[in-house]
């Protein structure tokens, strides 16, 4: 029985895991970094402290996976998780937000330069196979330009887009003087 209990423990915390955790990064995933997001939003307005949800979306990686293949768009996706899960803080969140998204909540980052330092860090990763690799992020703030989840991840899809029509490797949202 004891073997039993253990086995179907073992299965339902293995299920719970994949349930909260994106398969190809490793990551959480959306549905586990909205979560977060209300609840560092609700200590952020508790404490009266800053919060900075930064969007990163690697830049032509719908090109990389037409005209290398999907296990190069892969690997420029695991990089890219690696590079971002090392260079943000233990109380930081990193989710896959998309496809091609990444997602960072970083609770007291009040000029959002977590986004400049990852965009920096990721741009000085090694290139996969002949492909060099870069990030447009964007950066929202609660509660500026949110005081919801939904509110903030919305602002952080219209920031992403400005951030996009600017140009590979540009950040919305934040001042580069500020790093």
């Amino acid at each position: 029985q004891a073997r039993l209990r253990n086995s179907a423990w073992e299965q339902s915390d293995h299920a719970d895991r994949l349930l909260h955790t994106d398969r190809l990064t490793g990551l959480a995933n959306r549905v586990t970094f909205e979560r977060m997001l209300e609840l560092e939003i609700a200590r952020a307005t508790r404490q009266g402290t800053p919060l900075a949800i930064a969007v990163l979306d690697i830049d032509g990686l719908t090109e990389i996976s037409e005209v290398q293949g999907a296990r190069v768009a892969d690997e420029v996706l695991r990089h890219v998780a690696s590079a971002i899960a090392d260079r943000v803080r233990l109380l930081d969140t990193v989710a896959r937000f998309g496809d091609d998204e990444f997602g960072v909540m970083a609770p007291g980052d009040a000029g959002g330069i977590v986004a400049l330092r990852l965009r920096d860090a990721i741009r000085e990763l090694p290139p996969v196979g002949e492909i060099e690799i870069s990030v447009s992020a964007a950066v929202v703030h609660h509660p500026a330009d949110g005081a919801t989840g939904s509110e903030l991840v919305a602002a952080s899809v219209s920031a992403l887009a400005e951030a996009k029509s600017n140009g590979p490797g540009t950040v919305f949202g934040v001042k580069e003087a500020t790093a």
